[in-house]
């Protein structure tokens, strides 16, 4: 409207608003269909994708229609109202665009190869930047969880517990910490993305929280703790990763099936010997690859119980003796209760083995019907058990799970190497394995979101076809998205990004803005063809008429989203992958406009230089 508004001038105001919003039309109303066409299958594809976006898609789309018939209603009443008395020049770009243009159509090879070669590094480097889930919001703590072998005594865990927290005390960016340890057996925290479906606190395991004083050093001090708290204990496992918000779990699950439960839980253990191995990877029950602590079955002979004339509720009360458990009970002092835990010891030597235990036990004694003393290892037998302590099914199927915590941030290639360790593990016959938690979220989000794109790019291809009446026109069109790939791999590699599912959302944001900026380029294009310009001149004329929208769009859309492609904020941290991916593309596509996709439509049109242009 502007630009027909400064070339007549001497015409009626109403006259060249409603023409230019006549010549618009076609092209308004298939950059909002297309838009919405990229949108609407983010919320219908379902999965992760739909959860986390369906409402963010469908005011979107709800936003394109009603500004589809802003633009062509209420727009051109307000120019009517503010240009009928207008004197100011119009401010152009042409001049200085026109022999940036006339160099890159007189090179086309080279700008072509140039733009085509970045578009493969790009698509190179593209596969080694890092894939995640969910974007990671730093919520400035630092999750600490240690872990000892099974059947470790509540002392023993805080022991470490206490050699961690004297790193910590003197670490400058702590600013505070807790812990929490002990079996409480109670879900401790849930979250909708978990394949687990919440953490249950065994008894040798503590978490601790760790507060900074700058949370923007959390990856920092995440990396030196994962070098330092090793070296404290050998036997014990320390995992250290971002406390972060629900929804950013980095839990993966291997379920073994196929075999009774002592096949399966000793296959277990051959997996988790070898998954030690995988850097990146903190597998849980590592600090004990003997299954737990040591079982053992005590066997009552009941023919030699009846030779010697014993009494089994005899023998029984002396093996019960060293079963029971502590005694609890309360002491009161001043009218207030004092709790007491009360231990009864068999074994005087206070650092016992369990074979010290079992030899008290054995050398005990009982009577018989004259009064002989016998031993208990007389009448039973004390011997090691090696069957399953509990044996889970699903659907009638034994199985074990493996439980591992990816620590790094990429966690497809942490995947990947878990597979391969996988793969060359030796299990015993008949026993499978299948993998979930965040392993199968990551795939599943990646086939839910090329079913998303691939249909996306179906149906601008449909809307541009009937649209235009043709199929050269919409291919030059979609030449633009495949090459504003290439800044967005390049943004995500300045700023540290890593392919996520909002890094993903912001891609298909992205086509439906280039596709929008192709769309108004070709149209212009299509229309000085029909007014019987050559192709030449009808694809110069076109580029240097849509220079200043086409400018103005990719202008305003990187100011917008530049404040929060910067910012750190936690709160922030999805919209600031999206920014930084859509304003990547902004850059190379709005370059490409103008280089490369005429020259990619002249090339389509002298393929078949007997296209006709309808005049309807």
């Amino acid at each position: 409207m502007y630009r027909k508004y400064q070339e007549n001038k001497d015409q009626s105001t109403l006259h060249v608003l409603s023409s230019a919003v006549k010549e618009m039309l076609p092209a308004i109303f298939a950059s909002t269909a297309t838009t919405i066409a990229v949108y609407v299958p983010i919320a219908m594809v379902g999965g992760v994708i739909s959860a986390s976006y369906s409402g963010f898609a469908w005011s979107v789309v709800i936003a394109l229609i009603v500004s589809f018939f802003v633009a062509m209603l209420v727009v051109p009443t307000f120019a009517f109202m503010g240009w009928r008395n207008d004197t100011s020049k119009s401010v152009t770009l042409e001049p200085m665009m026109k022999p940036i243009l006339r160099f890159a159509f007189s090179h086309k090879k080279w700008i072509t190869s140039i733009s085509l070669l970045f578009f493969v590094v790009a698509a190179i480097f593209a596969t080694t930047l890092p894939v995640s889930l969910l974007p990671t919001a730093n919520s400035g703590d630092v999750a600490i969880q240690i872990e000892l072998p099974k059947g470790s005594a509540l002392p023993e865990v805080d022991i470490e517990v206490q050699k961690v927290e004297n790193v910590l005390s003197v670490n400058p960016n702590v600013a505070s910490y807790s812990a929490n340890f002990g079996s409480t057996m109670m879900p401790q925290a849930d979250d909708v993305f978990d394949a687990g479906g919440g953490f249950i606190q065994l008894p040798n395991i503590a978490n601790m929280t760790v507060a900074l004083k700058d949370r923007n050093d959390v990856d920092a001090v995440i990396s030196d703790l994962q070098k330092s708290l090793p070296q404290l204990n050998q036997k014990v496992v320390y995992t250290v990763s971002n406390q972060s918000i629900a929804g950013d779990d980095k839990q993966m699950k291997i379920m073994l099936s196929g075999a009774d439960q002592k096949l399966l839980d000793d296959a277990a253990q051959l997996v988790r010997s070898k998954l030690v191995e995988v850097q990146g990877l903190s597998v849980q029950g590592a600090t004990d690859l003997t299954n737990g602590t040591p079982k053992y079955a005590i066997t009552l002979d009941r023919a030699k119980i009846q030779q010697a004339g014993v009494n089994v509720q005899d023998v029984m009360k002396v093996i019960g003796q060293y079963m029971i458990g502590g005694k609890d009970f309360d002491i009161q002092v001043d009218h207030k209760l004092i709790p007491v835990d009360l231990y009864i010891t068999r074994v005087p030597n206070t650092n016992a083995t369990s074979t010290d235990v079992l030899g008290a036990l054995a050398s005990e004694t009982v009577s018989g019907a004259d009064g002989h003393k016998f031993r208990i290892d007389q009448l039973a037998t004390i011997a090691p058990n090696q069957a399953p302590s509990s044996i889970q099914e699903r659907d009638g199927q034994s199985f074990s799970t493996v439980t591992v915590q990816i620590t790094s941030t990429d966690i497809s290639k942490v995947s990947s190497a878990v597979d391969q360790k996988l793969k060359s593990i030796g299990l015993p016959s008949g026993v499978t394995y299948s993998t979930g938690g965040i392993t199968e979220q990551v795939k599943q989000m990646i086939v839910d979101m090329s079913i998303a794109v691939a249909f996306s790019i179906l149906l601008v291809l449909l809307i541009t076809s009937g649209v235009f009446k043709g199929w050269r026109a919409p291919l030059a069109v979609l030449l633009s998205i495949p090459l504003a790939l290439s800044g967005v791999v390049l943004a995500l590699m300045l700023f540290g990004g890593v392919w996520n599912l909002a890094a993903l959302i912001g891609v298909l944001m992205l086509t439906g803005i280039v596709v929008t900026n192709g769309i108004v380029l070709i149209d212009k294009i299509e229309r000085n063809r029909k007014e019987g310009m050559a192709i030449k001149d009808a694809i110069m004329q076109g580029s240097l008429s849509r220079i200043r929208p086409i400018f103005m769009t990719a202008g305003t859309t990187i100011l917008t989203l530049l404040p929060l492609a910067l910012t750190h904020s936690s709160d922030t941290v999805i919209s600031q992958t999206l920014g930084i991916v859509v304003i990547g593309g902004m850059i190379t596509s709005t370059l490409n406009s103008f280089l490369v996709i005429p020259t990619f439509y002249e090339w389509l049109v002298k393929k078949n230089p007997k296209t006709t242009i309808d005049q309807s």
